[in-house]
């Protein structure tokens, strides 16, 4: 039952998921099991831009190795 749900969710069409201006996003006040049926697995689109000018350097770990992951915040609410 999950593997069909999750096959018909992914055949979907991309839905855009890009809130209006100064709006919510469509998953705003769900719980988490509706948003999860809803939208685990469905392809989405957003609009919005990065700000490269604000984006930070996080040193890290992994598997033992030292690296660098880099955060670039994304806005969506372009009059905001």
């Amino acid at each position: 039952m999950e593997h069909d749900r999750r096959l018909k969710n992914l055949n979907q069409a991309p839905v855009d998921v890009t809130p209006k201006n100064k709006g919510n996003f469509l998953w705003t006040g769900k719980d988490l099991d509706q948003f999860e049926n809803e939208y685990s697995f469905k392809p989405v689109t957003i609009k919005g831009y990065f700000d490269h000018e604000r984006e930070y350097k996080v040193e890290t770990y992994y598997r033992g190795e030292k690296g660098v992951q880099i955060i670039t915040p994304f806005y969506t609410h372009l009059d905001a």
